[in-house]
């Protein structure tokens, strides 16, 4: 017989069956919504919620390349970005963990992804400053510590800025109003 090969893949699909019961008292408070959300849509598509967990997870898995490579591209150029894709591509532990029921590869994806949208939005303003708080608010509903990237992108805005202050505060302080609407809500 097949076993579930993390400790906590049993509360994700637990979590996941009650929400595509349509049941929501049933789920497990202690456990981050989003993966289970996102389990239980997939479950429309695979029969068996272990393997809609996995395809969560593979599918977040493979989406992260794209977040790195902007990051690495417009940090080093080009030839940066296509090794660091490369580099997560043939990750050990994201290929592991993409083939399992678990909120890793997806809490790396929107890890990922916040990094980069946060980046463009202290470099170019604008759209991406409204939309910056989104990934990380999404990494706050797939894994605890979600909330910590969350505060550490505020820091890092400003370390990212420090030379012009207005700019940073601007681009800084839309992000904060959008995360604690997120976060309160």
């Amino acid at each position: 017989p097949r076993v579930l090969d993390t400790a906590d893949a049993i509360h994700y699909i637990e979590s996941a069956r009650h929400l595509a019961q349509g049941d929501f008292f049933g789920i497990d408070p202690k456990i981050p919504i989003l993966y289970p959300l996102l389990t239980a849509l997939a479950h429309f598509i695979f029969a068996d919620f272990e393997k809609a967990g996995m395809a969560v997870s593979f599918l977040a898995s493979v989406l992260t390349i794209a977040p790195v490579y902007g990051v690495a591209k417009a940090l080093h150029g080009r030839a940066a970005a296509i090794v660091s894709g490369v580099t997560v591509a043939i990750w050990p532990w994201l290929a592991d963990y993409a083939c399992r029921v678990g909120n890793e590869a997806t809490g790396t994806f929107w890890w990922f992804l916040g990094v980069y949208v946060f980046m463009r939005a202290m470099r170019c303003g604008g759209v991406w400053v409204w939309l910056a708080p989104w990934p990380f608010f999404a990494l706050h509903l797939t894994r605890p510590e979600g909330m910590t990237a969350l505060a550490a992108a505020v820091v890092a805005g400003f370390i990212i800025g420090w030379k012009d202050d207005r700019a940073v505060l601007r681009r800084i302080i839309p992000f904060i109003i959008v995360s604690v609407i997120l976060l309160g809500l």
